[in-house]
């Protein structure tokens, strides 16, 4: 799993961060914290310089992990011309796959 590491490190000090840098974001790579910024531009901005262009966790330190929500197609993982080929074979009563064939 990606991250696997800095994860484990995070929730290892999560309560440690929790009381004395609530609401900052962390900046853990590989099973190092490497500090806690104002804004994760900041430790991003550290990350990059220090590490170059590689996997590091950049976390704001909250007692729970916001949810967030993304649809599948601003991630991409529908191509909007797609989507609209199935939607428009559903307003005709027409089952369409992602490659338009009608199965």
């Amino acid at each position: 799993m990606p991250l696997e590491r800095e994860n484990e490190r995070y929730a290892e000090i999560k309560e440690y961060l929790l009381e004395h840098h609530e609401g900052k974001v962390a900046l853990i790579y590989e099973s190092e914290l490497i500090g806690v910024w104002d804004t994760r531009e900041a430790a991003y901005a550290v990350g990059i310089e220090r590490f170059g262009d590689v996997p590091f966790l950049i976390k704001q330190i909250l007692k729970e992990d916001p949810v967030e929500s993304i649809p599948a197609l601003v991630l991409g993982a529908v191509l909007s011309s797609e989507y609209g080929r199935m939607r428009e074979g559903r307003e005709r009563g027409k089952v369409m796959s992602p490659s338009g064939d009608g199965r």
